[in-house]
């Protein structure tokens, strides 16, 4: 994987790819974690954020960018 920005969207591609090539299925890769298949389901349905150890198997972490726009009136 090159070094550039993902979207989550294709974060989570890339975990769904690392997932099968290594694992085969996402029971199998919850197993390995010790963690409940539903939590990886969640996390490759875009339900929930993977933890950092999920990002870490794939070579990612969260970059949080935080921005202030001005008020609207009546806000």
């Amino acid at each position: 994987m090159s070094k550039e920005i993902l979207t989550e969207e294709e974060m989570l591609r890339e975990l769904r790819r690392y997932i099968k090539q290594n694992y085969g299925t996402q029971t199998a890769y919850a197993d390995e974690l010790k963690v409940s298949c539903n939590l990886v389901s969640e996390v490759v349905l875009g339900k929930r954020r993977p933890p950092k150890y999920m990002l870490n198997d794939i070579g990612l972490k969260k970059v949080v960018t935080v921005t202030y726009e001005p008020l609207q009136p009546g806000e």
